[in-house]
């Protein structure tokens, strides 16, 4: 199996390509921690869904110390991290004329800083622990193709 023993921290987990590259990453004999927002129940049907080695911590890429919890979570658990894999992302949505600032703020928050803040935390985990790893971060179709209504959201990822 292509992963085998891998050690991979998905955030946006719950569902679309994040809860798919969990099912994935378990088919192909790694351990997953999935990282989202998601209620408990939720989460511990995405758990039970994946199956194998599915961890679970419920945090928010927005916030850089709910991102750190949730990696040292990850490397407790698991032993370790080898990979990451960024799938948390989304948008509010509108004309460009109508966004308001707080709108435009948190989808930049979540698909820019939220990507760094994941990103930082498991290259210093990877890091510490000497060996090395993977990042992988999804990004959108928007992000080459705007759509009128997601301009923050195509922004996020042009940045």
């Amino acid at each position: 199996m292509l992963l085998e023993g891998k050690k991979i921290f998905i955030t946006g987990g719950c569902s679309g390509m994040g809860f798919a590259t969990a099912r994935l990453c378990v088919a192909e004999g790694a351990q997953v921690t999935i990282f989202d927002f998601a209620d408990d129940e939720t989460m511990a049907k995405v758990a039970d869904a994946v199956g194998g080695t599915c961890h679970t911590f419920h945090g928010d890429v927005t916030d850089s110390a709910s991102v750190d919890a949730g990696i040292a979570f990850a490397v407790e658990r698991m032993g370790g991290l080898d990979g990451v894999v960024n799938c948390a992302g989304g948008g509010r949505t509108g004309l460009l004329v109508d966004i308001p600032d707080e709108d435009f703020d948190w989808t930049v928050k979540l698909c820019l800083y939220g990507t760094f803040y994941v990103n930082r935390a498991a290259a210093r985990a990877m890091i510490a622990a000497g060996k090395g790893g993977s990042i992988v971060n999804f990004s959108s179709i928007n992000a080459d193709m705007v759509s009128e209504f997601t301009p923050a959201f195509a922004a996020s990822y042009c940045s």
